[in-house]
């Protein structure tokens, strides 16, 4: 009943019968019902929210992760979540599985081709025609994730890809079209890696060391800002409290650091509040 109410994206219905005390077993009882229909615990294909994605059924989707608290995180009999599924649709798709709770990190199974396993940044990578939507889910995926490794398993897969383009089809404008945007995500992967860098440069030495014990005045004033950029971009200071250390930034003899704001602005514009238009000018023109 559920799923045949999903196949026909009959949202009114799903609704109903997820709300109705009567749907349930002898064994079970409806609340028990409705968790196993949504994560089986012996799934041999997809769930419910994964059929959802795959069928592009937004407002179904929506009201599984949202009223029924569908787990993104919960994976298929290959390991893979509802991340790696919205990457087959668009960035919206990527956005919502992410706004709740989907962990950008997530792999599947590991293979012999990805030991780390498959994750979803992986997926839009590998996709035949690249545009500029793979770019904003590849954006979106970056600043999410928290596991340097996978960003670095992801950059290598990258620069693989670039080689064996001529191999993959005929069709020059393809090939280009395609090398001009790996070589793009390249750079946001690398502006990611920057950002990691700083982090462990700045931010582990000054969380670990009593302030006072620092000499090196360019070191200090450095570590605030680093400081700072990181605490903007987790959400922990605003946009209005870097304005000073912006400022600082621009006295800097610390390029590394000063490469690191500019990854900061193109990863998280809202943050620093850059508007639409200049990112946008920041990607290959269609």
């Amino acid at each position: 009943m559920f799923n045949q109410a999903i196949i026909s994206c009959n949202l009114s219905a799903l609704d109903l019968l997820l709300n109705d005390p009567n749907v349930g077993t002898n064994e079970l009882s409806h609340q028990e019902c409705i968790e196993n229909w949504l994560h089986p615990q012996y799934t041999t294909f997809t769930n419910p929210l994964h059929r959802a994605i795959s069928y592009g059924f937004f407002s179904i989707a929506k009201l599984l992760l949202d009223k029924y608290k569908a787990n993104p995180n919960y994976p298929d009999k290959n390991g893979f979540a509802a991340l790696y599924y919205a990457c087959n649709q668009s960035a919206d798709w990527v956005k919502l599985i992410l706004q709740y709770g989907g962990d950008a990190d997530h792999s599947g199974k590991a293979t012999a081709l990805y030991p780390l396993g498959k994750n979803a940044l992986h997926r839009m990578i590998g996709k035949t025609k690249l545009d500029n939507d793979v770019i904003d889910c590849v954006k979106i995926l970056i600043s999410y994730m928290k596991n340097s490794n996978n960003i670095k398993d992801v950059k290598s897969k990258v620069i693989e890809r670039i080689t064996q383009l001529p191999s993959e089809t005929n069709d020059i404008q393809i090939v280009n079209r395609n090398n001009q945007i790996l070589c793009f995500i390249l750079e946001l992967i690398q502006l990611r890696i920057t950002l990691d860098n700083i982090r462990a440069t700045f931010l582990a030495p000054f969380q670990s060391l009593a302030f006072s014990t620092f000499s090196n005045k360019n070191f200090i004033s450095d570590a605030l800002i680093a400081r700072t950029l990181l605490d903007v971009i987790n959400g922990e200071k605003s946009f209005e409290d870097w304005g000073a250390y912006k400022n600082e930034l621009i006295y800097s003899k610390n390029e590394t650091l000063k490469k690191a704001y500019d990854a900061a602005i193109i990863l998280y514009p809202e943050k620093f509040k850059v508007t639409a238009q200049n990112v946008n000018l920041l990607k290959p023109m269609n």
